[in-house]
């Protein structure tokens, strides 16, 4: 058994256009907008009154109407409908319906309508011309029973699925709702096909029609109830397109379900992406990664959990970042920018504690690093020389190492504000605010632990220049920013260059 299921757009049946009734041997008093007129008149009372006209038109495009209209058009004149359904075209129907053909006999043709006729109840007040109320199709089931029983005459139209959002806040835009819609529906079918005797062969789904709320939750349902039993059976044209008698060329393609699940998964990758959550991207991504993607997605992960070592080690494993990734590591400064721009990530997500531990640590782990170089020794202080054979000792870790630079580098507060704020207010703020976690509830949290004022014009920004001016200081670079690259002084963190890497990988699968 192969079933049939398509979402229905307001746009799906249409009158024809002027050049098609001229082929058809019509005189201009019998062209469609004319014949409108005619079959409208009869129910415009049914419509509070609202002169639902179709205007002019180039004479080979098709005339749109909402589709309720069109439907309550043909079901109110029972007389006429045989008239009325010889002025009918359906354009992307047309092309699935031969498709549909080529791949053998179908079923069950299952319709995905709408009606929100509870949603907007209120006639007049709630049903203008514009409303979305007009574009239901649940009225042009008539319509789609007659057509889908002459082009496939032994396929069965069954129950559809019709779509009726109870209130406005679970409006057919809103695709939490709608999920949940579909899925109490694709239930309901799959039950039914489990209960006939015959063995389901393929479920072809064609989605594109309707809200793309709707569209979206059909392709996840139809995966989720039938899996590798589906294909998608899309078009690569535009449905607001108008199909014209010059165009007559199928371009409906069936897709198979591994490819379009491929496809969507593509999509949820770059979404990942953008929140830098690589881990969920390596698990997305089951499929024939390629070795280069798996090393910048394995860099990248280790990246994350600031293993900054394995980090450079895994990239000196792809030939594109290799030589990068060996100077870098080589560079007792190189940890420090990578750990500050952890920080900026971690801010962005709003996880404050992160964000305050890897921003306090790239300073003071620089200030570590920069010991070890100027006063080699595995003493756990520092030995200064005053002169006079007179020396001072400053402690190796904690605020002995800003002592030790402001001593080494003569910091003035007016010419090094952040090194020193950070020696004088930023330690202290440090210790403070890891005794109790709960006082870093949010960003300005983070601000003011740096002393940057909340209510300063961006003051992420000031918090950022503050962090990377300090590595400078202390390293003795010139990087200008912290989270893009500068064409000048290249990247202060790899780690840019690598989700860059990753966004190009991603976009070519």
């Amino acid at each position: 058994m192969k079933i049939w299921i398509l979402t229905i757009g307001s746009s799906d049946v249409q009158l024809k256009s002027d050049q098609e009734s001229q082929d058809a041997g019509r005189s201009s008093q019998h062209f469609s907008g004319r014949m409108w007129t005619r079959w409208f008149s009869s129910i415009k009372s049914d419509c509070y009154g609202i002169p639902f006209t179709v205007g002019s038109n180039e004479s080979d495009e098709s005339y749109r109407v909402p589709a309720r209209i069109l439907g309550r058009v043909y079901q109110k004149q029972p007389d006429l409908q045989e008239n009325i359904f010889n002025y009918l075209t359906f354009p992307l129907l047309e092309d699935f319906t031969q498709k549909v053909q080529q791949s053998g006999e179908l079923s069950q043709i299952v319709l995905v309508l709408t009606d929100q006729s509870k949603i907007f109840a209120d006639g007049r007040t709630e049903r203008g011309v514009k409303s979305p109320y007009w574009q239901d199709t649940s009225e042009l089931l008539p319509i789609l029973k007659r057509y889908f029983g002459e082009q496939l005459p032994n396929a069965q139209v069954v129950e559809p699925i019709v779509l009726q959002p109870e209130t406005v806040a679970d409006s057919l835009d809103n695709w939490d709702s709608v999920l949940e819609l579909v899925r109490q529906k694709f239930a309901v079918l799959n039950s039914d096909l489990l209960a006939t005797d015959s063995k389901l062969e393929a479920v072809y789904v064609s989605h594109q029609a309707s809200t793309p709320a709707i569209s979206s939750a059909v392709q996840f349902m139809a995966l989720s109830y039938f899996g590798d039993l589906v294909r998608f059976l899309v078009t690569s044209e535009n449905q607001n397109n108008l199909k014209t008698s010059d165009s007559q060329e199928n371009s409906a393609r069936l897709i198979e379900s591994s490819s379009y699940l491929r496809g969507i998964k593509k999509q949820q990758a770059r979404e990942l992406l953008k929140f830098g959550n690589y881990a969920a991207v390596r698990e997305l991504l089951n499929f024939g990664l390629s070795q280069k993607l798996r090393l910048l997605l394995e860099a990248a992960i280790q990246w994350n959990f600031a293993e900054f070592d394995k980090f450079f080690d895994t990239l000196s494993l792809i030939p594109y970042f290799h030589d990068l990734a060996l100077q870098r590591k080589q560079l007792w400064w190189s940890t420090a920018y990578e750990s500050a721009y952890l920080a900026v990530k971690r801010l962005e997500r709003v996880d404050t504690v992160e964000a305050m531990f890897h921003s306090f640590r790239a300073v003071e782990g620089l200030l570590r690093k920069w010991a070890d170089q100027e006063f080699p020794s595995e003493s756990r202080s520092i030995t200064v020389e005053l002169g006079a054979g007179r020396t001072k000792d400053f402690n190796r870790y904690g605020k002995g190492l800003y002592f030790a630079i402001d001593f080494k580098k003569r910091i003035n507060e007016s010419r090094n504000l952040d090194i020193w704020t950070f020696g004088n207010h930023v330690f202290d703020s440090r210790n403070d605010l890891f005794h109790k976690l709960s006082g870093l509830k949010d960003k300005e949290a983070v601000f003011k632990a740096w002393k940057i004022d909340p209510r300063a014009f961006d003051p992420e920004s000031l918090w950022k220049k503050r962090v990377l001016n300090c590595l400078n200081f202390i390293s003795d670079q010139n990087f200008k920013l912290i989270d893009q690259v500068d064409d000048e002084d290249g990247v202060a963190s790899l780690m840019l260059l690598v989700h860059q890497k990753l966004v190009e990988e991603v976009n070519e699968l």
